[in-house]
């Protein structure tokens, strides 16, 4: 796409943020007018992003940050206080678990998620998997690293977030990162373990594949894949 398609679908894209937040502050708007915003419990988030030409990239189905790393509110007069950003780790899996405890409702077991309420829960990592098939991505993301894992080809990739926010430069290949990949490695596996061991190979380790990469055609010239 040229630098003028991807501008306009940027715009479209903010003008449909803008309308998100115009209809969000209706609805808090109302709550307040009926006499029940104290009651009610309002989340905000969303499911993912969009790369929006990042990385000459469009839609989601990877782990750059500008796909997973997606906004979370919440509020909840007179049982949370208001307070700056968040540093916290957290996914949509904590979502549920939050939501039942400010409920008064006990989660049920084989919950994966942590109530946002805890204080005291810190995790360290988080994880996320796409097409859990020959073409699945794994990622583990800390507050200093992201490392992801393409079963086709056993492709990685690792970011140092504390000098390349943008994840510009892949240092899984980098000697002096290999402790960090292998860290970062066995935390996937084991999370991976746990959640479905048949995304593991005979050997314990993160299943891979020959490389098989599907021939793109040609890009499209028309704004017709999103609503922008």
């Amino acid at each position: 796409m040229s630098p003028e398609a991807i501008r306009r679908s940027r715009a479209f894209y903010y003008g449909l943020i803008a309308q998100i937040d115009h209809e969000v502050g209706r609805l808090v708007r109302a709550l307040d007018q009926m006499g029940i915003r104290r009651d009610t419990v309002v989340l905000f988030c969303s499911d993912h992003g969009d790369l929006l030409g990042d990385h000459g990239m469009f839609f989601k189905n990877n782990f750059f940050r500008g796909s997973w790393h997606i906004p979370m509110l919440l509020s909840c007069p007179g049982r949370i206080e208001p307070a700056p950003v968040s540093e916290r780790l957290v996914t949509l899996t904590d979502v549920m678990p939050t939501l039942l405890e400010l409920a008064g409702v006990e989660p049920p077991t084989g919950v994966h998620g942590v109530s946002l309420l805890d204080e005291n829960e810190n995790r360290h990592h988080i994880f996320g998997s796409l097409q859990p098939h020959r073409s699945a991505i794994h990622a583990v993301r800390t507050r200093e690293w992201q490392y992801v894992f393409h079963a086709n080809g056993g492709q990685q990739e690792l970011y140092d977030l504390r000098r390349d926010w943008d994840e510009r430069e892949n240092l899984a290949y980098n000697d002096g990162c290999q402790d960090v990949c292998r860290e970062l490695r066995a935390a996937l596996t084991t999370h991976l373990r746990e959640m479905d061991p048949t995304l593991l190979g005979s050997d314990g380790d993160v299943a891979s594949t020959e490389p098989d990469w599907p021939t793109f055609g040609p890009v499209p010239t028309r704004l017709g894949l999103r609503p922008y």
